[in-house]
């Protein structure tokens, strides 16, 4: 949906997304994200990237297609097997405008009944009704001591009709091989769309208060090498904003069990605040530009590497489109 000269265009605009998707992230003077000093023989670089605005052709494209309706899941593929969906991600990252897109659905049933925030299990579990932790160790990756547990607690929330049981919460980021294991056990099955975005789009990307020193981006890993990939899906927020029908279409595909998602509509409005209500498609197109590229030539911590190099992040020279 973008042409050659337009192709950061809708990528950038989550330099602007904070007020969608998330506030301004956690400081954390123990780890810096960029060295900002001479490079050494070893260093990479955020590359540099246009800041435009954003193009009036993109954004015609996305009227017209918005028209066109959902995105459809192959109907040969449609299951009505039900399934437990996990949204893994760091703590505002994205997860928020992902799981608005994915409450989209007619087919998924969502935590919102329990009023908590954006409708995010882990106050579930930490509150007085089931007490399987206190919300300060929430991020404690042993808790729940047994995952059938926690869904004996979100059972009372979930509409259970529905295929697709999801919960969003950044606290099982850590947690998601226990969960997988936990539930297989007793032959429900799991599935996890894992959700990350670069360190070279976000000058106050998440730090990492909470738990201790370990670092979200290590949970991210983790989760990926750990999970079978038939149970997971990860996804770049970037590309989100860049094409969210593509986007979309990668998610039913994975999970034809939603049969229908919307990127015009977003399913966790009115659970979330104003500035988080708007759906993907909705921010795009009331977007202004420039968007300002802070981190381009900066030099990339080597820590971020392993991170970069796994979930398909360019670094050093300039980017395309293809290589975000």
């Amino acid at each position: 949906m973008t042409g050659p000269s337009q192709s950061f265009a809708l990528t950038l605009a989550a330099l602007l997304l904070t007020g969608v998707c998330g506030s301004k992230a956690f400081q954390d003077e123990d780890v810096s994200l960029l060295q900002r000093q001479a490079p050494s023989q070893q260093t990479f670089f955020c590359p540099e990237f246009d800041n435009p605005n954003l193009a009036v052709t993109n954004k015609e494209a996305l009227r017209l297609r918005i028209e066109q309706g959902p995105v459809q899941a192959p109907a040969s593929n449609v299951s009505q097997k039900q399934v437990y969906l996990f949204v893994l991600s760091a703590p505002h990252a994205g997860s928020t405008a992902v799981s608005g897109l994915l409450a989209s659905s007619p087919k998924v049933a969502t935590l919102c009944s329990a009023g908590t925030w954006a409708c995010e299990g882990q106050w579930i579990l930490s509150g007085k009704d089931c007490d399987l932790f206190e919300a300060i160790n929430r991020w404690d990756v042993t808790m729940p001591t047994d995952w059938n547990d926690a869904l004996k607690c979100y059972r009372k929330y979930w509409n259970l009709s529905q295929p697709v049981l999801m919960d969003k919460s950044p606290s099982n980021l850590g947690k998601a091989a226990k969960i997988y294991s936990d539930l297989q056990r007793e032959g429900k099955e799991a599935k996890f769309i894992l959700v990350t975005n670069s360190p070279c789009f976000k000058a106050e990307f998440p730090r990492f208060p909470e738990p201790g020193k370990a670092r979200y981006e290590k949970f991210l890993l983790e989760a990926k090498r750990k999970l079978p990939p038939q149970a997971l899906l990860h996804l770049r927020y970037e590309d989100l904003l860049q094409d969210p029908y593509a986007f979309a279409a990668k998610v039913v595909d994975f999970l034809p069990q939603l049969e229908s998602i919307d990127p015009s509509k977003n399913g966790l409005d009115g659970h979330v605040d104003e500035e988080r209500a708007s759906s993907v498609a909705d921010y795009i197109l009331t977007s202004e530009g420039p968007f300002k590229n802070e981190l381009a030539s900066q030099a990339v911590q080597e820590a971020w590497l392993p991170y970069m190099k796994e979930f398909g992040y360019a670094m050093q020279g300039s980017f395309s489109s293809e290589s975000l």
